[in-house]
């Protein structure tokens, strides 16, 4: 497993996979984790010629995982008909669609694909067929924490918040009863007990904190850090919800430490760069913006935020707007032409909703 920082960091694991490609020309691992990388520093169309390339060097059952990845990256942009494609394959050199009698380990690499096919779905708007691709998913691995998770993500978007707290229970039972938890290619970082536990209770926080129920937030979120303390973006969801609280010095306290824990997070830089604006400290908060952007310039929502952080700071409208627009830029570079409308009509969205 190969952790990326943006950056300097990424383009230093690029080299180093670039080497053991050269080095080990035949394996589709390397290629796959190289894609994944690409494809965080907004390079789809390298993303993709790797992921491509896995499939060319290996298209049999031990590169199931490329399949799967690919299947994911080709969601995740947009494209669902190839990654339908691509994840039905994934299943094909895993034993059909259907594959009674599978061992355990297999059920455990079916479920992945399933629980990553209904999450291509739900981004298309399909949550009935996304639901229909999760109870497959289940039927494999019924404690699958990660399909429960994202079951719950889902019911909370949609308001069933009893059917969501439901579902983040299943989870973190399905996490305590496996050894390890493996979540799909690209959807969390830090696959290991710990780290699972932890993206299931900021899961379940973030829930909690739109249902008003503050305190109830905190003490879930405080449970992640306690499972992942590492972890600096549960510690910027904590702050956040003490932002809510009215408990501004616990919420900059958290905001630094997430920071230490992490220092080239742009989440955290920019997260703390808000905190510093809400308080008005516009120098202070225009120093953390351009730290943002220092360790992770194509962070498009730093853009963002740093334009909601003017406004509120006081900046005209004219002159705040520099800031939107370099966001949209970021976004476009990262996601090609076809988001361009997209793009441009939620920002046109969001100022006339401010001009209102």
């Amino acid at each position: 497993k190969v952790g990326v920082e943006p950056g300097e960091r990424a383009e230093v694991a690029v080299a180093i996979l670039k080497k053991g490609i050269v080095a080990n020309p035949e394996n589709p691992y390397l290629m796959v984790t190289l894609g994944n990388v690409e494809h965080r520093r907004g390079k789809v169309w390298l993303a993709r010629k790797w992921f491509k390339r896995s499939l060319t060097v290996d298209s049999t059952v031990s590169n199931f995982h490329a399949h799967l990845a690919f299947g994911t990256f080709e969601a995740k942009e947009g494209n669902v008909k190839e990654a339908r494609r691509l994840f039905a394959r994934a299943l094909t050199v895993s034993g059909g669609l259907d594959a009674t009698g599978a061992d355990d380990v297999l059920r455990g690499h079916r479920a992945r694909v399933w629980h990553a096919w209904g999450i291509a779905e739900h981004r298309t708007g399909e949550p009935q067929r996304a639901q229909q691709l999760f109870d497959r998913g289940l039927l494999e691995q019924p404690g699958n924490p990660f399909i429960w998770v994202t079951a719950g993500q889902m019911a909370a978007s949609a308001g069933s918040t009893k059917r969501a707290r439901l579902c983040f229970r299943n989870a973190v039972d399905g996490i305590k009863a496996s050894s390890r938890a493996i979540a799909p290619d690209g959807e969390l970082e830090d696959d290991t007990e710990p780290g699972a536990l932890a993206f299931v209770y900021e899961c379940w926080g973030r829930l909690e904190t739109q249902e008003g129920n503050l305190e109830m937030a905190a003490d879930l979120l405080r449970t992640a850090s306690s499972a992942a303390p590492w972890d600096s973006a549960v510690t910027v969801s904590l702050s956040a919800v003490e932002m809510r609280r009215d408990r501004v010095d616990e919420a900059r306290n958290l905001a630094v430490m997430a920071i230490q824990k992490h220092p080239t997070s742009s989440l955290a830089w920019r997260h703390f760069a808000m905190i510093e604006a809400m308080q008005g400290n516009a120098e202070e908060a225009r120093g953390c913006f351009f730290r943002a952007l220092k360790v992770d310039p194509n962070d498009w929502m730093t853009w963002e935020d740093w334009f909601d952080a003017e406004l509120h700071l006081g900046t005209e409208m004219e002159q705040a707007r520099r800031f939107l627009d370099h966001s949209f830029g970021m976004r476009l570079y990262a996601r090609g032409e076809a988001s361009a409308l997209c793009c441009s009509l939620d920002d046109k969205h969001r100022i006339n909703a401010l001009n209102t």
